[in-house]
């Protein structure tokens, strides 16, 4: 039995990640071929998943080019920003979504994530209280599993 016999369609060949590894039989135009076993990972979802986040990352860049002051398009670049591993400028993202619209918990979640991540516990625990505050309570239940790491939990 063959699985993921298919090339997926729109793939494009100019975002593909170089070959290796293993090989398994694949069915591409009709014709039985050997191609890496990490082909869909390597070569199809990786490179559109980064087109995709570069395409979405320009979308927002350029509606905050027309409105600086859009908090939801702060968040999401912040958000691609981070998916993309840049944190320090998801991070400023962020913050301005926060200083835009205090009211939505989301910008607060995400950094207090990083800095949970990096072991700054009370500039993680800071924005759980704060995305708490505001009807999201899943940061601060994630670090309350942790007791044994220090913030200000009050």
């Amino acid at each position: 039995m063959m699985q993921d016999s298919a090339v997926a369609p729109g793939f494009s060949p100019a975002c593909a990640a170089p070959k290796g590894g293993a090989t398994y039989v694949a069915l591409y135009s009709g014709q039985l071929s050997y191609m890496p076993n990490h082909f869909w990972r390597k070569e199809v979802i990786q490179p559109a998943l980064h087109c995709d986040v570069e395409a979405a990352a320009a979308e927002q860049q350029s509606i905050l080019a027309d409105d600086p002051h859009n908090a939801n398009a702060c968040f999401a670049l912040g958000t691609l920003l981070h998916f993309q591993g840049a944190t320090e400028p998801a991070s400023q993202y962020f913050q301005k979504s926060i200083e835009l619209d205090s009211g939505n918990a989301a910008p607060h979640r995400r950094p207090g994530r990083i800095y949970a991540l990096r072991g700054e516990y009370e500039q993680a625990w800071k924005h759980a209280r704060a995305a708490e505050a505001l009807g999201a309570r899943d940061l601060v239940e994630m670090l309350e599993r942790y007791p044994e790491k220090k913030g200000d939990r009050h």
